[in-house]
């Protein structure tokens, strides 16, 4: 959140010293570097170590009017991603965790099936699942407001470049996790509807949400991002075992 901001001069050029010196110490440390440089990767952290150390990082001062707007919206959807346990639960799947003994696959099971999300959404005593079931559908509601963030920074690249960065190990990860199978999990989440006029809205809908997800897979267009972050692509296999759920 810092280098985003840092990035369009919202902070002063020089931040705290106190502050720079206890950044610096953790994100210099080895095992952490190894963390956010080839574990997981997170280039938008690397930047602000760059930043910390005072190496040359491109900032905006074209003094583009409503880029402090913008920013705020990203704070919005950051808090929306950060503050609700549903998202989170689902983000956790995502990234190999488990809940209750539930894991991706455990996700991706009940979102095969109609019935079985209906039933995981509705259940009153919520586990885990439920939770990242419906997770899932928020996640989906963030990324269309993600994506129209990123299309209305189209004026300042630097600040679309910073605010995919900071999500793009997300959008990686579902398309990578989920595969084939998110344009059918997307499908499952508005199958509920009955009228023939709901089901041409779901359809504009998934056809929406499926064009968001593609673009969100890649940089924004104008942005100069290395293939540093592409890495994170290929970090892991993951196995296929029997659903749980």
């Amino acid at each position: 959140m810092v280098e985003v901001a840092s990035c369009i001069d919202f902070l002063p050029a020089t931040l705290p010293q106190s502050f720079r010196q206890q950044a610096l110490e953790v994100l210099s440390n080895p095992a952490v570097r190894r963390y956010y440089e080839w574990n997981y990767p997170l280039p938008i952290v690397n930047r602000f170590r760059e930043r910390l150390l005072g190496w040359f990082i491109q900032q905006d001062r074209s003094g583009a009017a409503g880029k402090i707007s913008l920013f705020y919206r990203f704070l919005s959807l950051l808090d929306r991603i950060e503050s609700d346990d549903r998202v989170t639960t689902f983000l956790w799947l995502l990234d190999s965790g488990e809940e209750g003994g539930h894991d991706i696959d455990d996700l991706l099971h009940v979102l095969s099936n109609a019935e079985l999300f209906l039933s995981s959404t509705a259940r009153r005593r919520q586990r885990r699942i439920d939770k990242a079931v419906i997770g899932f559908s928020r996640f989906l509601d963030i990324c269309v407001e993600y994506d129209a963030l990123l299309r209305d920074t189209i004026q300042v690249p630097i600040l679309a470049e910073s605010i995919w960065l900071h999500q793009a190990y997300w959008f990686y990860r579902l398309h990578e996790d989920f595969g084939e199978d998110l344009e059918r999990s997307i499908n499952v989440t508005t199958r509920w509807t009955k009228s023939k006029a709901d089901k041409r809205k779901m359809a504009a809908r998934n056809k929406q949400l499926l064009g968001v997800m593609t673009r969100l897979k890649q940089p924004p267009s104008g942005t100069n991002i290395t293939e540093a972050h592409e890495r994170g692509r290929t970090r892991r296999a993951r196995k296929k075992i029997r659903p749980k759920v």
